[in-house]
C-alpha cells in the first residue's frame, strides 16, 4: 500500500514538472514606426505589409494606418520576410518610405521607416 502511495506521489510530481517545462511559442510580431525627414512621427500614414509567396504558400497583403504615435502593430502566424511600403499624402505631394520586416517566432521586430 505504501508503495502505491509513493508511486502516485512521484507520478504526480513528474506530470507537474514536465507539463511546466513545455513553453508556448509566441507568434512573430512587429512594430513599425513612421517618421518624416524631421524625425517627427507621422500619424495616419498608410502602411502596406506584404509578401508575394511565403514558405507555406500563404499570401500576406495587409494595409493598416499608423496611430497617433506613428506606430502600426503586426502579428503573423508564420515566420516570414515581408516588404513594407508607407505612403502619406499631404496637400499636393505624396511621401513614400520602404522597408523590410523579418518575423521570427518568440520575437518582436522593430522597424523605423522614414518617408520622403
Amino acid at each position: 500500500m505504501k508503495n502505491l502511495i509513493l508511486i502516485t506521489i512521484f507520478m504526480s510530481f513528474g506530470i507537474l514538472f514536465f507539463s511546466n517545462c513545455s513553453k508556448d511559442i509566441d507568434k512573430p510580431k512587429a512594430v513599425i514606426t513612421v517618421f518624416d525627414t524631421d524625425s517627427l512621427v507621422v500619424f495616419y500614414a498608410k502602411v502596406r505589409i506584404w509578401v508575394e509567396n511565403d514558405n507555406d504558400n500563404n499570401i500576406i497583403d495587409e494595409v493598416r494606418y499608423t496611430d497617433v504615435h506613428g506606430k502600426v502593430y503586426f502579428e503573423s502566424q508564420y515566420e516570414a520576410i515581408l516588404d513594407i511600403r508607407v505612403e502619406k499624402s499631404d496637400a499636393s505631394k505624396l511621401r513614400i518610405g520602404k522597408g523590410v520586416l523579418i518575423l521570427k517566432e518568440d520575437e518582436t521586430y522593430y522597424e523605423n521607416i522614414i518617408i520622403k
